[in-house]
């Protein structure tokens, strides 16, 4: 079994792709396959293996092993003679990560590797092993980065100071939301932005329209249009380059402001992330003075408008608290948590998607332009209705998260009033309905759950997405599927 297959499988694992028993049953299989017939040391099994068990996405397999190649190549090129490797293992250990003993055990068969031609990084060794995630790794190679970086805006040319700054990722400027680059770089590209339009003009400049079903738009084509929202359309299309239905969102190069706002910090933060139960974002592209979003195309519904028996409420919500937590551990938070943003496919597997309200705890102050109201009245928290967005943090997710289980289980949304203000005064000062009294067959022990999810204070609440998973998880026994 080679180390890339194990690498592979661990993080697998740590992306939520399969369980522990399974990666082992897995690389058993390499192992028989690699002993029946001769092959390089360097083979990798485990590619083959996971696909034609289907149990990740080609597409989402050979992102995840560049996502890994790249990661490490970085660390490797950064310091060819090693000393990268101790500085990020100083900083792992300190900030435990991984344990002492892991990385003496490491470095002793670093050197036992050595003393007989091989060479081996001690980094590469722990990861092959599990006792290091490829997330803490690229933590601690961000915080190595700590120097602040000298940006200034393309189109403004306001100047900004980045810490941790990462050249593969896109800041924008807070004033004009146009692409930050360092000093001394090209200026980034910028594309038009027009002046702010009231609410009430909204036109096909708004949300574009790409002509009749079936029309093309560079090289998607057979497109037939599947949703609309704030900030343009969505179309279900062949992609003829890569052979495979997307999700094409389409959004006007005359969207306001806010509109490119969001597009762009959509883009940011969608293409950083890769968990089987978040809508994954393939490609950016332009045509006909339209800006284009490739996403994963999902063959299902949205949890709009629908109400579900207790049980599959729960057993839905545990899957999305699970992906939740997974952005929350990349400084992601969504806050904009609502039915419309979560689909079921006709396996019944569920889905997290749209980004474009989302911040990046990262580097918050280059993602969002001033004035833009975040998430959506019925499901907001009271921090969010109060537009107190300094205090917006995982926790609100969760409390968004808790009021579309109460939706799921009612039919309705915990807080619902006459108009968009009034619901937000109910949000923030008003009680929630228990469910129980909203509809009858509720246990007690999943409305405790939501009750709590609803709490107003944030410190009241589940203080992370993993632990609403782990309480829905302990109590589902209890409820009939």
């Amino acid at each position: 079994m080679s180390a890339k297959d194990a690498i592979l499988g661990h993080v697998c694992v740590e992306r939520g792709w399969m369980s522990e028993p399974v990666l082992e049953d897995c690389l058993k299989e390499c192992a028989t396959l690699s002993r029946s017939r001769p092959a390089p040391e360097s083979e990798t099994f485990l590619p083959r293996v996971l696909l034609r068990r289907h149990l990740i996405p080609e597409m989402e397999l050979e992102a995840l092993r560049e996502e890994i190649a790249k990661v490490l190549r970085r660390d490797a090129a950064s310091a060819p003679d090693g000393t990268q490797d101790l500085r990020l293992l100083k900083l792992l250990l300190r900030s435990a990560r991984v344990s002492k003993e892991h990385v003496d055990q490491a470095m002793a068969e670093q050197r036992e590797l050595l003393g007989k031609g091989k060479s081996a990084r001690v980094i590469e060794l722990l990861l092959e092993k599990g006792q290091l995630t490829l997330t803490a790794l690229e933590e601690a190679f961000q915080g190595l980065r700590r120097a602040a970086t000298s940006v200034t805006c393309g189109s403004c040319r306001a100047v900004y100071s980045i810490f941790d700054y990462d050249p593969g990722r896109i800041y924008l400027c807070k004033a004009c939301t146009g692409e930050l680059a360092p000093a001394g770089a090209p200026a980034p590209a910028s594309a038009p932005v027009a002046a702010p339009t009231p609410a009430s003009s909204a036109s096909s400049a708004v949300l574009p329209s790409v002509g009749e079903e079936g029309a093309r738009i560079g090289r998607f084509r057979s497109l037939k249009e599947i949703g609309r929202g704030g900030m343009g359309r969505v179309y279900k299309a062949w992609d003829d380059v890569h052979q495979r239905w997307v999700a094409l969102k389409v959004i006007s190069d005359r969207q306001p402001l806010e509109g490119l706002t969001r597009f762009r910090r959509e883009v940011e933060i969608s293409k950083s992330l890769h968990h089987p139960n978040i809508v994954a974002v393939y490609e950016v592209s332009s045509a006909e003075g339209k800006h284009l979003i490739s996403m994963q195309y999902v063959d299902g519904v949205t949890l709009e408008a629908e109400r579900w028996p207790p049980g599959k409420a729960a057993t839905l919500v545990v899957t999305i608290a699970h992906a939740l937590q997974y952005a929350h551990s990349h400084g992601v938070i969504h806050r904009d948590i609502k039915p419309q943003n979560l689909m079921v496919d006709r396996a019944g597997k569920p889905y997290l998607m749209d980004f474009g309200m989302a911040k990046s705890l990262d580097n918050p102050s280059c993602v969002t332009a001033v004035g833009i109201a975040m998430g959506t009245p019925s499901f907001m928290s009271p921090e969010q209705a109060l537009g107190r967005t300094s205090r917006v943090d995982r926790r609100s997710d969760v409390y968004s998260l808790g009021a579309v289980l109460y939706a799921l289980v009612t039919g309705r949304p915990p807080f619902r009033g006459s108009s968009p203000i009034d619901t937000i005064q109910k949000v923030s000062s008003e009680e929630a309905i228990p469910p129980s009294q909203v509809v009858s067959g509720v246990p007690a022990a999943l409305e405790a759950v939501i009750l709590r999810c609803l709490l107003k204070e944030r410190n009241d609440r589940y203080q992370t997405a993993k632990q609403l998973a782990e309480e829905l998880e302990r109590i589902l026994p209890q409820m009939s599927p």
